[in-house]
């Protein structure tokens, strides 16, 4: 009976530690997703010590979608090279952790597998700027990775707890160039929650 009640703690134990589990996801605060305006959005990007810059939404309900499906974990890290070639850095049945690791050692030299069949130029298609929901350039001169920060109201204290770590670690890398957008995947009143 011993050995089962131990054997049964060790077991929840093991799944409650698991970095990706939605009893945890629970405890951050996670909850649906809810109308969201540009004013609720730069309110919370405040409160949550967020920088409010280089924030996109998704242009239409379509494209929300479409991000929903790149970004499989909330928050997630998309990143591209300046070849405009997608960077894989993790295993993709991995959860978020490995984005710690990663945006701390992005500029230290290694090579990075890349994988052409998704380009940077139409991925920055799906999204508008929030300040104004005009287009997001598509310049040509890339730096050295282009990192997209998907993030949404509705993920709780893990923006606080990642999205802000990230963006601070991509911002002290010194070595290489890095333009840094935050994918907000709330559904913003009158721009992707259309028809």
């Amino acid at each position: 009976m011993k050995i089962n009640r131990l054997l049964f703690l060790l077991l929840t134990c093991m799944m409650i530690l698991s970095s990706c589990h939605p009893v945890l996801k629970k405890l951050y605060g996670v909850h649906d997703p809810r109308l969201e305006t540009k004013t609720s959005i730069q309110k919370y990007l405040h409160k949550k010590k967020i920088n409010a810059n280089n924030i996109l939404v998704t242009a239409d309900s379509t494209s929300l979608i479409k991000a929903f499906l790149i970004a499989k974990d909330l928050p997630d890290l998309r990143v591209f090279d300046k070849n405009d070639q997608l960077v894989i850095f993790k295993d993709s049945a991995a959860c978020n952790a490995p984005g710690f690791d990663f945006t701390e050692h992005i500029c230290d030299g290694k090579v990075l597998p890349t994988e052409n069949t998704n380009k940077l130029s139409e991925e920055l298609k799906l999204y508008r700027n929030l300040a104004d929901y005009s287009p997001v350039s598509t310049e040509t001169n890339h730096p050295d990775f282009t990192v997209f920060i998907f993030w949404g109201k509705f993920a709780g204290r893990l923006n606080k707890d990642h999205v802000r770590v990230w963006e601070n670690n991509l911002l002290n890398q010194k070595s290489c160039s890095i333009r840094i957008y935050k994918v907000d995947l709330d559904i913003i009143e009158g721009l992707n929650n259309d028809r």
